[in-house]
């Protein structure tokens, strides 16, 4: 019994940690913090523009929470996750203090696709059972696997 209270406050906290992440992605995206001549679209890394590289980190936790918090199949989160890099991008189109940027949206997915890859890495290694997810939670991917009959 204690630990289906615990299960529900651990799901109840991910839930809103997700939802307060969605809500910064989307204040970030419409607030006028970045312009032009800023300090990080003028920084590089490895010839890569330091804008890029938040865009790219912004994005990477999306399925790792996602995955957690809806507790639904993996194919829904992705397809919000690609949604909601389209919005953020394309509103930006209509502000008229942001702009529209493809590379942006490219980094965007990219953080997505690196967080897709971290995610199955780190389901078929055991390692989000360890460090992240519970037993009960691992996730569409592992389950759907177990269904699957084996051709050998």
């Amino acid at each position: 019994m204690n630990s289906d209270l615990i299960n529900t406050s651990t799901k109840r906290n991910v839930n809103g940690i997700f939802i307060f992440y969605v809500i910064v992605i989307l204040l970030l995206s419409i607030l006028p913090i970045n312009s032009a001549h800023s300090f990080i679209n003028n920084t590089y890394i490895i010839r890569i523009r330091l804008d890029y590289l938040g865009h790219i980190s912004l994005f990477l936790p999306f399925l790792f929470l996602g995955n957690r918090a809806l507790s639904i199949k993996l194919y829904p989160i992705i397809l919000f996750g690609v949604f909601l890099a389209l919005f953020t991008e394309g509103l930006q189109f209509f502000l008229p203090y942001r702009a529209f940027n493809i590379n942006d949206l490219i980094a965007n997915v990219l953080g997505l696709l690196l967080g897709f890859l971290l995610l199955i890495s780190s389901l078929s290694s055991g390692l989000a059972t360890i460090l992240w997810l519970d037993k009960e939670n691992t996730s569409v991917i592992t389950k759907e696997k177990e269904r699957r009959p084996r051709n050998d």
